[in-house]
């Protein structure tokens, strides 16, 4: 999701806020003992952003050291697993997590945006009825002037057909 090539969600600030969870998840430092760190289990992000995992870092581990490991991962209730759980409900929850606000925000602005496309509607649908009714005025004033030019156009010829003195002017 980064460069040239990130595709449409390049710079998306729901995804900006995973990329930094995840990151924070695979940089977790705690503990107190040998252990204190996912890199010394073996997991890495690499630099395009995957995980890694190298199954001899945990061969290599001593007694001392698999307690340590066991200590630093925790449980529900404390250490690694306990700040991963945490950290992804971050994004995760339902109520307040980042994917469910967005969700909500977004559901906003579609409900705003329709609400405009409604009121845009209803000036067009008003703005198409005063301009028919305007039509309709208007060719109502053109029959009434065509009736009046026919009037017009018959009652001249008649006088002039009628009045001997037009017939010799001409």
């Amino acid at each position: 999701n980064h460069g040239q090539n990130g595709g449409a969600l390049t710079g998306d600030s729901t995804v900006l806020s995973m990329g930094v969870v995840l990151n924070q998840i695979g940089t977790y430092t705690g503990g107190s003992g040998s252990i204190t760190n996912l890199t010394q289990l073996g997991v890495e992000f690499t630099q395009q952003g995957t995980l890694t995992f190298d199954p001899t870092a945990l061969s290599g581990l001593s007694s001392s050291q698999i307690t340590d490991a066991l200590s630093f991962l925790g449980s529900p209730t404390s250490g690694f697993i306990q700040f991963a759980t945490n950290t992804l409900n971050g994004i995760t929850d339902p109520t307040t997590g980042v994917i469910a606000t967005e969700a909500q925000a977004l559901q906003n602005q579609t409900n705003t945006d329709q609400q405009q496309i409604n009121n845009d509607q209803a000036r067009i649908n008003t703005l198409q009825a005063n301009l028919q009714a305007q039509m309709a005025q208007a060719d109502a004033l053109i029959a009434t002037l065509q009736q009046q030019n026919t009037f017009l156009t018959g009652l001249f010829q008649y006088s002039t057909s009628n009045n001997p003195n037009v017939a010799s002017a001409g």
